[in-house]
């Protein structure tokens, strides 16, 4: 009696990461089946699945640890600064500034 393992172990960032389930055939181009979350951090959800902006660490709410990633992200723009985090550009104009932290308040903590 043989004994299978049943499949590749993958590391959470890998869990985290779109082609991992792409390449195993995986369809995210049929809506509403699978996504990847708004900032793209955490793990594939369903289509119907709520996905709030200023989740950014994929606890699928937003909470102070959101909070501590978009404050050291703050008034951050596009170049290349070591503060830019382009998932805290919330409204996509390439800073993070007081209309992303109107965004970020009106989903807080929201789960």
């Amino acid at each position: 009696m043989g004994v299978s393992d049943g499949g590749t172990g993958k590391t959470t960032l890998e869990m985290q990461t779109e082609s991992t389930f792409s390449d195993a055939n995986w369809d995210f181009t049929v809506v509403p089946l699978w996504r990847m979350p708004f900032q793209a951090v955490g793990y594939p959800m369903l289509g119907w699945q709520k996905d709030i902006p200023g989740d950014f660490t994929g606890r699928y709410g937003v909470y102070m640890d959101d909070f501590a990633v978009f404050s050291n992200a703050w008034l951050s723009d596009d170049s290349p600064t070591v503060n830019w985090n382009e998932h805290c550009d919330l409204h996509s104009n390439g800073v993070i500034d007081p209309g992303d932290l109107i965004i970020f308040a009106n989903h807080w903590l929201c789960n």
